[in-house]
């Protein structure tokens, strides 16, 4: 009985705590500035069912986004020598644009929920990179928040990340992308 209650009780008390001690003492920085890093093409008020638009993001490792965060103010902050990380995490704000729809990555991946991706390091062009055509299979209107997070450092990044980056949609007006998918005609 109280090998299980070790097991059951004590172990995961452990995990969890080493876990948030090791959070506290990781120098954890969060850029409050919005950064317009994510891009959609083409951007147009409606589309025809099938359509592809592109989403792409494009993260430079060496950035001055922390600059006034890190001990040397104003220089350029290499978040792949800082953080060791291979991979960058954004979570978007909204999802609307993924559901029902294909998804075919070029770059990246998804992550665990459908507005979660996965942007990989390429060391060529020393940046953290997403590229996703997104064939507009669901006819009706869009409305999809324009703002997301990237996380980098780990443990879980969502919870404790060495770095936070408030990042949004390129030349987009107002709070969300817009626009409608219109049912293709048959006659086609």
């Amino acid at each position: 009985m109280k090998e299980l209650f070790i097991s059951l009780v004590m172990i995961p008390m452990l995990v969890m705590t080493s876990c948030e001690d090791d959070c506290v003492t990781l120098k954890n920085w969060q850029e409050e500035d919005v950064v317009e890093l994510i891009t959609l093409a083409p951007i147009q008020s409606s589309f025809q069912q099938g359509d592809v638009v592109t989403l792409t993001i494009d993260l430079p490792a060496s950035n001055d986004f922390f600059a006034d965060y890190i001990d040397n103010r104003q220089t350029q902050v290499n978040l792949f020598e800082e953080t060791g990380d291979h991979v960058a995490l954004i979570t978007l704000g909204d999802d609307e644009l993924f559901l029902d729809n294909t998804l075919t990555f070029i770059k990246g991946s998804r992550g665990e929920f459908p507005n979660w991706f996965i942007l990989p390091y390429n060391s060529q062009t020393e940046m953290y990179e997403l590229e996703v055509q997104i064939s507009l299979d669901r006819t009706g209107a869009y409305s999809h928040e324009k703002s997301g997070q990237i996380y980098l450092g780990p443990p879980d990044p969502t919870e404790c990340s060495n770095f936070l980056l408030n990042v949004q949609f390129a030349d987009i007006e107002g709070q969300f992308v817009e626009f409608t998918v219109n049912e293709s005609s048959a006659a086609e």
